[in-house]
Parts: C-alpha cells; sequence; structure tokens
C-alpha cells in the first residue's frame, strides 16, 4: 500500500527541523521521537509507515486498557537484550523491545541511585547512553554527565568520581541533545541539527573528512541522498565538486562518503558484500587520483 501523503509530508517535516528528543534501536532499525510522534530509519532511510503516534507503538494490554508511555519523552536509553529505557522528568518507563513492562513509572532516583538532588540531578534527562569505550552507561544533563556503575549483584548507582563536566568529558563544546551507541559499535552525539562520530580509542570527536559535526538531515536521517553519495557512479561527481583540493584530500572525501554508506546500512546480509565492494571502489579511487 502507498505510503499516505500526511505520513510522508510528516517524514518530509523530520528532514526539514532534524532535531528530536530521543534515539533507540530495535532490531537493527533506529526510532526516532520527536514531540508525541515516533519515526523509523531503516535501510538508510525513514520509513514512509512512519511516523506514528509513541502511545500507540509502545505499551501493553492491561485489564482491556492500552498503558503506554507519555506523549512526549526527554530521552531514552537502549541496553541489551532490547532493553529500553524512556526518561521524562523524574521518572522513567521501561520496554522490553515495545512491551511496557508492569511496575512503571518508577522514580529514577529508586532505578538509578545517586541520580538525584544531592548529586546535582533535578530531572528532565538530555541524553542517556552505553559508551563504546567503555560499555558503561552514562547520562546527561545540561552541562554535567553521571556514569552508571553495576555491582556484582547487578544493582546500579552513581560511580563516586561523578558527575563531571560534559564538555570536558567528551571535548564536545556544544549542548548534547541526544545520544546513542550504535549498530556499528560506535558513539553518536546529537546537538540540535547536527551530530558527531565519537573516538573511544583517542577521547575526542573522529577525525574524519568531511569534518564533524555534520547536519543531521542530509548525513543521518539521508534526506538528500545527493549530499552523502552511495555509490561508485557518483564518486566521480563528488571528485569532481573538490576539484580544486588535493588529489589526496579529495580521495579522503570520496573515502569518507562511501564509508558513511556502508555506516548508514542496516540490511545485515547485504553488510558484508557492501564492505567488499566499498574496498575495491577505494582501491580504484586512490590508484585513479594517484595518476590523475
Amino acid at each position: 500500500m502507498a505510503p499516505s501523503v500526511k505520513s510522508s509530508n510528516k517524514v518530509t517535516s523530520l528532514c526539514q527541523d532534524p532535531q528530536f528528543d530521543a534515539i533507540i534501536i530495535i532490531d537493527d532499525d533506529t526510532y526516532i521521537f520527536k514531540d508525541h510522534l515516533v519515526y523509523r530509519r531503516s535501510k538508510s532511510s525513514l520509513d514512509t509507515e512512519y511516523p506514528k503516534p509513541i502511545r500507540d507503538v509502545f505499551g501493553r494490554w492491561e485489564g482491556g486498557i492500552w498503558q503506554t508511555i507519555p506523549d512526549k519523552i526527554d530521552t531514552a536509553l537502549t541496553w541489551p537484550n532490547q532493553q529500553i529505557f524512556f526518561f521524562k522528568g523524574k521518572h522513567y518507563w521501561k520496554t522490553i523491545r515495545f512491551q511496557l513492562q508492569t511496575g512503571y513509572p518508577r522514580l529514577i532516583q529508586d532505578g538509578f541511585r545517586g541520580l538525584d538532588e544531592h548529586h546535582f540531578f533535578t530531572g528532565h534527562l538530555n541524553a542517556a547512553f552505553v559508551y563504546s569505550g567503555d560499555n558503561h552507561t552514562y547520562f546527561i544533563k545540561d552541562a554535567m554527565i553521571w556514569r552508571l556503575h553495576m555491582n556484582l549483584e547487578f544493582s546500579s548507582s552513581i560511580d563516586i568520581d561523578y558527575p563531571q563536566f560534559a564538555s570536558r568529558w567528551l571535548n564536545i563544546g556544544e549542548k548534547i541533545t541526544s545520544a546513542i551507541q550504535w549498530i556499528n559499535g560506535l558513539t553518536y552525539f546529537f546537538s540540535h541539527k547536527y551530530y558527531y562520530r565519537y573516538d573511544h580509542i583517542h577521547q575526542q570527536v573522529d577525525d574524519s573528512y568531511p569534518t564533524y559535526p555534520r547536519p543531521i538531515s542530509e548525513w543521518w536521517l539521508q534526506c538528500n541522498p545527493g549530499a552523502a553519495p552511495s555509490s561508485s557512479s557518483s564518486s566521480s561527481s563528488l571528485s569532481s565538486a573538490y576539484s580544486d583540493l588535493p588529489r589526496w584530500k579529495r580521495a579522503a572525501i570520496i573515502f569518507e562518503s562511501n564509508y558513511t554508506n556502508v555506516e548508514n546500512s542496516n540490511d545485515s546480509s547485504g553488510r558484508r558484500e557492501n564492505e567488499r565492494n566499498l574496498f575495491l571502489i577505494n582501491i580504484s579511487i586512490f590508484i585513479i587520483t594517484y595518476y590523475l
């Protein structure tokens, strides 16, 4: 069935204003929350069957009543085994995939001890994520960042060395509005209409070309496919667009653009073939740029 014009227009509106509240992963699909709606990004583009109201997607039937998470959330956290936490104000909800679990909402300070007024937390988280550098859970609120500590009894509490200043910890000067460890194992930070890919080895923003931050709409949401070329046929046009640059830098741009296309692919069955093709493409690019 063809997508409705109404749904298509809402997808377009996200492209025009890509600031969102939260981002999670379920079954290798990326779900993006903005106001009372949730969008789905699969196979490198926004799904035209979305957006849908949040309350229609996440919930459970209880006593003939559909229980759900709030219409608008502050942020969300993806844990292993499809555990999703949704935060709003001083409360949180938990789902397994789309199924709301019983006993929620709960106070954040009850589920994550130490995230309270005594540790400078007053509610309304900006971001929550599992960091690829150490697989610890982190929370960001305004200028502060907290790290979650898990003991041998699997009881959680905030690490004694936290909170810290987020800008000093991340070396990102802008306010973080969302964050996620994506399916490629890398951590991404979102700030309004832009995003950063983080290099957890050197503990800094990834040193790539084009540089970060990058526009969310063009690179992450793929709203304008021409902004991030996805095939070898587009490599020559991209090279022409940067013809005034040195050969090595031109090749670096093409390499990064092709890498982003593979990075944005959620189709696990075709990932190895994409990577193999990417390897051959980039060898050809470097040979061409060296001799031309």
